[in-house]
């Protein structure tokens, strides 16, 4: 029935809202308590840990800052097709999807 089809069309696109949601928290948690370690390595003069964590820094950083769009493209299809090539956004833009 199209009460089901539909029902089903918005829990997929909830789950797929919560693993994005759920990955961006996540990756950001991560840069916080990196973040929080600099605090803490500052505080007591530990330098031997603050080389480790100058080392360290890229991948939380990276993580926190790609994983929403990475998750994105994983997700919606909307947006990898948007991604293919200009020649279809313009196609997009034309039809008014």
């Amino acid at each position: 029935t199209f009460k089901g089809h539909t029902k089903r069309l918005i829990l997929s696109q909830q789950k797929k809202l919560f693993i994005i949601t759920l990955v961006c928290t996540i990756s950001h948690v991560i840069k916080a308590l990196h973040q929080l370690c600099w605090v803490i390595v500052a505080y007591f003069h530990l330098s031997t840990l603050n080389t480790v964590l100058q080392a360290t820094y890229v991948y939380p950083h990276y993580l926190a800052t790609y994983s929403a769009s990475i998750t994105l493209i994983i997700f919606s299809p909307r947006v990898r097709l948007l991604l293919i090539s200009w020649r279809d956004v313009d196609e997009i833009r034309y039809r008014g999807t």
